[in-house]
């Protein structure tokens, strides 16, 4: 349950971080640049090439094919390292986030309830 949940809101913190770091919402071929852009900073804390940094974010668009989906703890791995390589400034970037989120969450409550829910 708790697993699904987290899912849930690292999906929204990868797609929210790369809407703040690009300064729009991404089409596929920006999350190809935006992977390879912070790729060096990612494989500095996890040992990822940068396919698979761009796999992560398709996944949290929901745009990965089944067999291209990064999955459960590598997911979560890869999820928080990229959130992490795309902040920029970093108190100011977390406070945006952090709001962001909270209203995410409020708006998608009934949707969050669901998967904890299904469990």
């Amino acid at each position: 349950m708790e697993q699904r949940t987290a899912w849930s809101y690292l999906a929204y913190l990868l797609r929210a971080s790369a809407a703040l770091y690009l300064g729009h919402q991404p089409a596929p071929e920006d999350l190809r640049v935006l992977a390879e852009t912070i790729h060096p900073q990612v494989a500095a804390s996890v040992r990822i090439d940068a396919e698979a940094v761009e796999r992560t974010f398709l996944t949290a668009h929901e745009l990965a094919s089944p067999d291209q989906a990064i999955k459960g703890g590598d997911f979560v791995v890869f999820g928080c390292a990229a959130v992490g390589a795309m902040l920029t400034q970093p108190d100011a970037d977390l406070e945006r986030l952090k709001q962001s989120l909270a209203r995410w969450a409020s708006n998608h409550r009934s949707k969050l309830t669901e998967v904890i829910e299904s469990f």
